[in-house]
């Protein structure tokens, strides 16, 4: 199945990334010279007058076991730049975007991709990614759940725009029945859905906290060492002191009251080791996950 899409703010980013093709030390010449063997002729662009003339784009991709076997079939330049990526995307709830996470991106060159190269696919990385942003997010007070994960995944195939010469500005020379332009941006695109569900329905459904935001009769677990203390307000500061008990890390608690004192929340809670209050500042920085 294909589809195609064309997306402004993309075709900036792809610009800029673009760009970096100009540096003579850039990590796509690296790519271009590992991947072309010396003794293979250089592939010319196809040319009518100072027009880049290109017909053909197309993908070629098959399933070995977890590995992604990728081919392209054009008739542009081996010279001209190609950014690949290969990613699946999931859904938050209550949000209707979708966010990808790759498992691979290179910026290359059309050249390097002529014959099949194979990626893996690991899929356990990917879990942990999307995880990683839970964790962060939440950090930053804007927790998330994933709500749906993708049963395929999306192969994309760009030539960008900021191409070295012939390529005009914008590849404004760029022409034929491949090439897309969105006012003065020409690129082309080769966007690819393969059914490969991940196989885990778990994937990015353990959710995380905001630390000064937690809900009363909500359970969750610290990821360190947490003081639980008797009192907001000790009359006796030494005896208070003295009283406070820690929760080890992956200690649960359920909050049962929330108090703000001097700006901060505070929480007082039920555990294992008793009840007492805890300070939304010991909270902050850590990994604090919705046990139910």
């Amino acid at each position: 199945m294909m589809i195609r899409y064309l997306n402004v703010l993309n075709l900036l980013t792809f610009a800029v990334l673009g760009a970096c093709m100009n540096e003579p030390e850039s990590r796509a010449e690296t790519i271009a010279t590992n991947e072309l063997r010396s003794d293979e002729p250089v592939r010319p662009y196809r040319r009518a007058g100072r027009s880049i003339v290109t017909d053909t784009f197309d993908v070629a991709a098959n399933f070995h076991g977890d590995s992604l076997e990728l081919r392209l079939i054009s008739d542009l330049g081996d010279e001209a730049a190609l950014m690949v990526s290969v990613s699946r995307v999931y859904e938050e709830r209550g949000n209707p975007e979708r966010y990808p996470v790759e498992y691979f991106s290179e910026l290359s060159t059309i050249g390097a991709w002529r014959r099949s190269r194979n990626i893996r696919l690991d899929h356990n990385r990917w879990k942990d990614e999307v995880e990683q942003r839970q964790r962060m997010l939440a950090a930053a007070g804007e927790p998330f759940t994933v709500s749906r994960i993708s049963d395929s995944i999306e192969i994309r195939f760009v030539v960008p725009v900021n191409q070295n010469p012939p390529f005009e500005e914008w590849n404004a020379n760029l022409t034929g029945s491949v090439v897309e332009q969105t006012g003065d941006l020409r690129v082309i695109e080769r966007d690819v859905l393969l059914l490969s569900p991940i196989g885990a329905q778990s994937a990015g459904r353990k959710r995380f906290a905001a630390p000064l935001a937690l809900e009363i009769r909500t359970t969750y677990a610290v990821s360190r060492e947490t003081p639980l203390l008797p009192e907001v307000e000790p009359v006796d500061p030494v005896k208070a002191i003295e009283a406070i008990r820690y929760l080890k890390p992956r200690g649960e608690f359920t909050v049962m009251e929330v108090r703000v004192h001097h700006d901060a929340p505070w929480y007082r809670v039920r555990t294992r080791v008793g009840e007492g209050w805890i300070n939304s500042t010991a909270l902050v920085g850590q990994e604090l996950t919705i046990i139910r």
